[in-house]
């Protein structure tokens, strides 16, 4: 049983061909990954600063009527 010569050099330029695609696909999802967790850690950077500062001008802005309690249950415990 012989096989053509011109079938086996299509069948492994087919393959060829189809390596190159899923290797070129991989690379390409690994970068598509890369650069979405890159872009959503700059997103996610940039709201918490702004949250912060409004958060530090809201607690400035309320005056507590009471002193916040502070918890010093291991030194009660000794006295």
């Amino acid at each position: 049983m012989s096989i053509d010569g011109t079938a086996t050099t299509a069948l492994i330029a087919f393959i060829q061909l189809t390596l190159a695609l899923v290797i070129f696909w991989l690379i390409i999802m690994i970068l598509r990954s890369w650069w979405l967790s890159q872009t959503h850690w700059e997103r996610k950077r940039k709201p918490r600063r702004h949250q912060a500062a409004q958060h530090k001008k809201r607690s400035q802005r309320q005056t507590p009527e009471q002193p916040v309690p502070r918890h010093h249950c291991k030194t009660d415990s000794h006295e």
